[in-house]
């Protein structure tokens, strides 16, 4: 007989946690906690209702729900079934949510209580099964999935793209991936049994099971927010003493404009990360200054690609990104499909041991983002553009689709942001491309102003435009008195800023 490694699945390790540290606090909400002892009970009964319910092996379940401790016991559940955990945001429209059901074959919707209406109407007229939180069970429930086995290839979860260029694409990780992301999490952030993690934001996005899932490896407790208030944020993290901490750009100025950031609020924190948006370089010396050296910055896709910056390779490299994380390799390559890398700018593409099977029922696209080298090494076209230096760091130029071709050059939205980022009266800056009759393509921005900026938009257009190359000047400047469209983790959605463009040439 032959010895060998064995492979563990994510839901084992919690089986294995509850074994071996089942009175120790796993979850935290509020007033509310869960041992891992409780946490491996509630899962099972989860996955006992799911094998009354029909569900088996490779059956998808979805899950629509805020960030709790229930979510997560529900995911669990899920895989203790056997199943394929398919969390949806609530942010999207009950049609979406249906498209979203019906694209991943769901047999049953997990709802909380929240977003029962949001289910029932997202269920309606197709044949999967709405279970809402809290719901009666029946008592004679005896089906007990405990034996099923969970292979490395196996599907663990499907995560929906946030929808920012198109319908949301179905991400298949297997639990081998899944397995390999959580290690890797953990490993680059130090995640250990003594610490003690902020969650913050819902599974639908993959940016919440850095820390979770790292925490699950690693035995550490996971505090859960439900939703974002500075107030309580502040006293959460020195109620528990947080160690860990994932703040979307979007809060990261609420978190900077409140007192407790001043007096030492931010100190305790051993890892503050931040990811899924570009952050402005004045915030990010902010929140360096103010954690303490503390703030990490993660660049990634839902895909299973990640580089990371630590805290004292950013003071150097405001605008790098980092390195890849363990198990990933970056590539840049040219419109010609040729490998660039350390020399010119161009489309990113990677390769990693937590990478995707692909997305779900899209066979052309997945086939559409291969590239290989010529010793047949298989990489994924991320979309994104970049640069790796010397020393391997990755700086970001934008999304290969947003780039914009002005009298025949290449012209990168993020280095015009960049410009208008650098006057102190912009707080943030979006900058895309329209058709242009002499040029072929011209910029054109959306600007947020600071609160008592008394700068006019035409104004500005000529300071930034005094310090622009030819083909990057801006062809108009739009000021906007409400923050941009964006996901859930703070990403600019600049389909819509284009849709109000257009809008406002029709009007």
């Amino acid at each position: 007989m032959r010895i060998g490694p064995s492979f563990f699945s994510l839901r084992h390790q919690l089986s294995l946690n509850a074994q071996y540290r089942g009175g120790d606090i796993a979850y935290v909400q509020g007033a509310e906690t869960r041992t891992w002892k409780q946490t491996d009970t509630n899962a099972v009964d989860v996955s006992r209702l799911l094998a009354y319910l029909g569900v088996s092996k490779n059956d998808r379940v979805a899950l629509l729900t805020e960030n709790s401790i229930w979510s997560y016991e529900q995911i669990f559940g899920i895989w203790g079934s056997g199943a394929v955990a398919a969390p949806m945001s609530p942010l999207l429209t009950p049609q979406i949510i249906q498209s979203m059901l019906e694209n991943c074959g769901a047999k049953v919707l997990l709802c909380s209580r929240a977003f029962e209406a949001m289910g029932r109407a997202a269920v309606d007229g197709t044949t999967c099964q709405l279970v809402v939180e809290g719901s009666p069970t029946n008592p004679s429930m005896t089906c007990k999935p405990d034996n099923t086995v969970i292979s490395a290839q196996d599907p663990a979860s499907i995560v929906y793209s946030s929808g920012t260029t198109g319908l949301p694409k179905g991400i298949v990780h297997s639990h081998g991936a899944r397995w390999e992301f959580a290690r890797i999490m953990a490993s680059e952030f130090s995640v250990t049994e003594n610490s003690s993690i902020l969650s913050s934001i819902p599974p639908h996005s993959n940016g919440s099971w850095i820390l979770w899932l790292g925490a699950l490896i690693a035995g550490a407790r996971s505090v859960v927010l439900s939703k974002f208030d500075a107030q309580h944020f502040f006293e959460t993290v020195a109620q528990h003493r947080i160690t860990h901490g994932f703040i979307v750009p979007t809060i990261a100025q609420a978190v900077l404009d409140h007192p407790l950031a001043e007096s030492g609020g931010l100190r305790g924190f051993e890892m503050i990360l931040t990811a899924g948006a570009p952050m402005p370089k004045d915030v990010k010396a902010q929140l360096i200054e103010k954690s303490g050296d503390a703030l990490f910055e993660l660049w990634g896709l839902t895909e299973g690609v990640a580089t990371v910056i630590k805290p004292a390779a950013m003071k150097e490299r405001l605008e790098a990104v980092g390195r890849p994380v363990a198990g990933c390799e970056l590539k840049i390559i040219n419109e010609e499909d040729e490998d660039v890398t350390g020399v010119h700018v161009g489309e990113i593409v990677a390769r990693s041991t937590m990478l995707m099977d692909g997305y779900w029922e899209r066979e052309e696209l997945n086939a559409s983002i291969h590239w290989a080298t010529e010793d047949g090494r298989v990489f994924i076209r991320t979309g994104d553009l970049g640069a790796i230096d010397g020393s391997g760091y990755l700086t970001l130029k934008g999304r290969s689709k947003d780039m914009i071709i002005s009298g025949g050059y290449n012209v990168y939205p993020v280095d015009i942001e960049q410009a208008l980022l650098a006057n102190p009266a912009v707080r943030d800056a979006s900058v895309l491309g329209i058709e242009d009759e002499k040029w072929g393509e011209a910029p054109i921005a959306f600007v947020i102003l600071e609160e008592d900026a008394l700068i006019e938009a035409d104004t500005l257009l000529v300071q930034v435009n005094q310090v622009l190359a030819k083909p990057q000047r801006l062809k108009s400047l739009i000021l906007c008195k409400s923050d941009f469209p964006r996901n859930t983790l703070g990403k600019v959605v600049k389909s819509e800023l284009k849709l109000s463009l257009e809008k406002r040439g029709n009007d």
